[in-house]
């Protein structure tokens, strides 16, 4: 009696423990551009002159958390945080391509904590990895800069030079500190 009552509870403790299925889909929200054009005027708070909305054209791939969005050269970045990658479309919304390259070699990233767009390449920063992926504009491989002397959390790059970003957090140097490192992860400046 003893043994079955060990067995029952065995069972109802591992069946308590079962992790019950859920729909883990995300949903997918789609918005009249037409009706919210317009909707809500920000003039008085901001120089909408130059703004416009912009309909993306349904991907393969939606878009899950929009973390954030760089347009360069005819082209929209846009950061999908919940994905884990970089969507392209044209300036008028069309899609191109989606660049994942969730991986631990040296070619792909654990996470993409910012990016910045420069002359056909996209510089992806990878905290958890420390390191900077540098991607051809088409997705493809170039080359990865080690950042482990330099902490950063946000980065921007001119003239080829890569600006890292210190938010307190530790780093050999300190905190509050902005990083210029060259394409071999030299430090120019600090």
């Amino acid at each position: 009696m003893k043994k079955v009552i060990q067995l029952l509870a065995m069972a109802v403790l591992l069946l308590s423990c079962a992790q019950s299925e859920k729909n883990m889909e995300t949903p997918i929200v789609h918005i009249d551009v037409n009706a919210a054009e317009g909707l809500i005027d920000a003039s008085w708070l901001l120089d909408t002159t130059e703004c416009a909305i912009i309909p993306l054209q349904n991907s393969t791939v939606p878009i899950g958390t929009i973390a954030k969005i760089q347009a360069v050269d005819g082209f929209l970045y846009v950061l999908d945080s919940n994905m884990h990658c970089l969507h392209v479309f044209t300036d008028n919304g069309t899609y191109l391509r989606t660049i994942k390259r969730l991986g631990k070699s040296s070619e792909e990233y654990l996470e993409i904590s910012d990016f910045y767009v420069e002359n056909d390449q996209i510089y992806i920063l990878d905290q958890n990895s420390m390191k900077v992926l540098v991607l051809n504009n088409d997705g493809s491989f170039n080359t990865n800069i080690k950042i482990s002397d330099y902490w950063g959390n946000n980065l921007f790059v001119i003239g080829g030079k890569i600006f890292l970003m210190n938010n307190n957090s530790e780093a050999k140097a300190g905190k509050y500190r902005l990083f210029k490192i060259d394409s071999a992860g030299k430090c120019l400046d600090k």
